[in-house]
């Protein structure tokens, strides 16, 4: 029996499915990606996982480790003690499906769920930028706004399994109609800072919008700038709140937005600093990246 241990993390998505051999925090294998179409049906894209989370198995083998799981991040809503998935709105077909006990059964592998986003920070409290701290918060930022909470080595999940689910939180009632905090924050809120700084003239993606507040020659530079302070702001905004209400060791930013760190971290830790009890807040970009979900799914086992 080999002395080494790993397990098989992985990420389904719409579109996709990512998978990786883990041990010691570290990839062991090279992530394996292979499209999923949404609309295939349950069997297709259980066995496509299957064929992925075998390959990565033999592979393992092969490098003399023993594989003592799979794990990862599947299609919210879900049970992850019974690892039975939800009304997913993303992937009609996997509605109802027993998404442990299926993998289970195709791969000889114990197999265990949970969300994406707190995988993600699972991942980087056991083996990224989190690592050492006791409460460990996170939030990915992107085209949605996913938040997780890793105490004590522990998910909480809380008691349906959707404990730190804030994005549909609304910001006001009157004040601010139809605005949540992820229309804020997020890759449409930043569309939607920028629209409405450029007066409606302009309406553009974040990537294109990063791209012009980085160079002070483009058109609508000062509103870009700006759209990206007025971003920082909001996440300011919700930090405070996380801050108050659970007072965490440290709080990581990952997602695609935090790419552009340069341009919202300022306005981000001003409005903080003055909406906060806590004068010095330890907020790191996350260290990961695109393998966090990957090792946070494996460290289910590890």
């Amino acid at each position: 029996m080999p002395d080494k241990k790993a397990a098989i993390g992985f990420d389904l998505g719409g579109s996709h499915f990512a998978a990786g051999g883990v041990s010691d925090g570290t990839l062991k294998t090279k992530v394996l990606r292979v499209p999923i179409n949404n609309e295939w049906p349950q069997q297709m894209i259980l066995e496509t996982m299957a064929q992925v989370i075998l390959k990565l198995h033999d592979q393992l083998i092969e490098l003399d480790y023993e594989v003592i799981g799979c794990g990862g991040g599947a299609p919210g809503p879900a049970n992850f003690d019974t690892g039975v998935i939800g009304e997913t709105p993303n992937m009609p077909s996997m509605r109802g499906c027993h998404l442990s006990e299926e993998l289970g059964n195709r791969t000889g592998l114990v197999c265990l769920i949970n969300n994406d986003a707190n995988l993600i920070v699972y991942g980087e409290a056991c083996a990224g930028a989190g690592k050492g701290h006791k409460t460990v918060y996170g939030c990915t930022l992107g085209t949605g706004f996913g938040q997780g909470l890793v105490k004590d080595g522990i998910i909480y999940t809380g008691r349906n399994f959707k404990a730190m689910e804030v994005a549909k939180a609304p910001i006001g009632i009157d004040l601010v109609p139809h605005q949540t905090i992820e229309t804020m924050v997020s890759t449409s809120g930043i569309a939607s800072h920028f629209y409405h700084l450029n007066g409606g003239v302009a309406n553009t993606d974040p990537l294109k919008i990063e791209k012009i507040a980085l160079d002070p020659n483009l058109s609508y530079h000062r509103e870009a700038v700006e759209a990206y302070v007025t971003f920082g702001k909001w996440l300011g905004f919700t930090l405070a709140w996380v801050q108050a209400l659970i007072a965490p060791d440290i709080m990581l930013i990952g997602g695609n937005i935090a790419k552009a760190w340069p341009l919202f971290e300022p306005a981000m830790t001003d409005f903080f600093l003055k909406h906060s009890w806590e004068k010095e807040p330890v907020i790191k970009p996350m260290t990961l990246g695109e393998t966090a979900g990957i090792i946070g799914g494996a460290y289910l086992h590890l």
